[in-house]
């Protein structure tokens, strides 16, 4: 009889962790993750209004111009970041807001810099604003063990 509730115990407990992670991707979705053609129909011309002349212009540092954002927000999750390869334009001030989402402290460090967030608890935030040269800056959580078990991604400057 133990050994039958070991082993619902253990279905209880990966559902538990499969419905986590389904909630913590559904935090981060993004367009990007959508499958085309799902779920929302195509606009049809006749539906879409002429362009105003009066529509706000495009932000200079929209991806749409060839810069990155000028903001930017990250997840720290137990073992990963979110995105874990996080493009942004070079040599322009860009405000990265890094908020722990996972159950252990976290942060947000760029390890050749030497600068990224403090530890944050679960559920805190903290924003950091970086202005860096084109390149690509390693980023890790300084909490040992944490980039054997995967927070490790990149900043991709150009």
């Amino acid at each position: 009889m133990d050994s039958t509730l070991i082993t619902r115990r253990r279905i209880m407990a990966g559902a538990g962790a499969g419905l986590a992670a389904v909630v913590g991707l559904g935090r981060f979705g993004s367009a990007q993750d959508a499958t085309p053609g799902a779920g929302t129909p195509a606009a049809s011309p006749a539906a879409s209004p002429a362009a105003s002349p009066d529509a706000s212009p495009v932000d200079a540092a929209s991806p749409a111009t060839g810069g990155g954002p000028s903001e930017a927000a990250v997840g720290l999750l137990d073992f990963t970041f979110e995105p874990r390869e996080l493009s942004i334009a070079a040599d322009t001030d860009v405000a990265i807001t890094c908020t722990n989402w996972g159950v252990s402290v976290h942060n947000y460090w760029l390890e050749e810099l030497g600068q990224g967030t403090e530890l944050l608890n679960a559920g805190q935030s903290q924003t950091i604003t970086l202005n860096l040269p084109a390149g690509e800056y390693r980023v890790i959580c300084t909490v040992p063990g944490h980039v054997n078990l995967g927070m490790v991604g990149s900043v991709i400057v150009g």
